[in-house]
């Protein structure tokens, strides 16, 4: 009987201790790891921030260039449709083409006018451009627009659509250059 008092008084309190250690080590790690989850992501969220202010920064440059901004007003001028041959077209498509091929960021660059119609692209085909339907409103704001980011199942990747307002010279909108990251 001793033997045996002896065997409980050693065996539940270890057990009991054990059991407690192992409970309280179990939520301490938890609450580690989900610390430490909370602090990556929002280090991964800043870097992915300040890449798309990068990204929006070069997409400014790129819109207020000579290039963009007096060719499309030329190819605007006449009412309706944009004109898509002639000089003004190509010297256009040579910008953007020589753009994305500097800037490995950008699939596509595509520039738009206020009816959404695309004018000049850097591939040969564009494709849909994934665009708010009041991004004539944010452009008029002078905001930069942000697309839905898509699911490209063909190529395994997400793709995202921005743009941002392409301005005459005396502040007019004559549309959006918008880039597929």
């Amino acid at each position: 009987r001793i033997l045996a008092f002896a065997l409980l008084a050693t065996l539940i309190p270890s057990i009991t201790m054990g059991w407690l250690s192992y409970k309280h080590n179990r939520e301490l790690l938890a609450e580690k790891t989900g610390g430490e989850l909370r602090n990556i992501t929002s280090h991964a969220t800043r870097e992915i921030d300040i890449w798309l202010k990068e990204r929006l920064y070069e997409l400014r440059v790129f819109a207020s260039s000579y290039e963009v901004s007096e060719n499309l007003e030329k190819m605007l001028r006449a009412h309706g449709p944009p004109v898509t041959d002639g000089s003004a077209s190509r010297r256009l498509k040579d910008y953007l083409t020589s753009v994305r091929e500097k800037f490995v960021h950008y699939e596509t660059l595509v520039v738009i006018d206020a009816g959404a119609r695309v004018v000049a692209t850097s591939a040969g085909q564009a494709g849909p451009v994934n665009l708010p339907p009041d991004w004539v409103k944010m452009a008029n704001k002078d905001k930069a627009i942000l697309g839905d980011t898509v699911w490209d199942g063909v190529r395994g990747m997400t793709t995202m659509t921005i743009a941002v307002p392409i301005r005459a010279a005396n502040g007019h909108l004559l549309g959006a250059m918008a880039a597929r990251l």
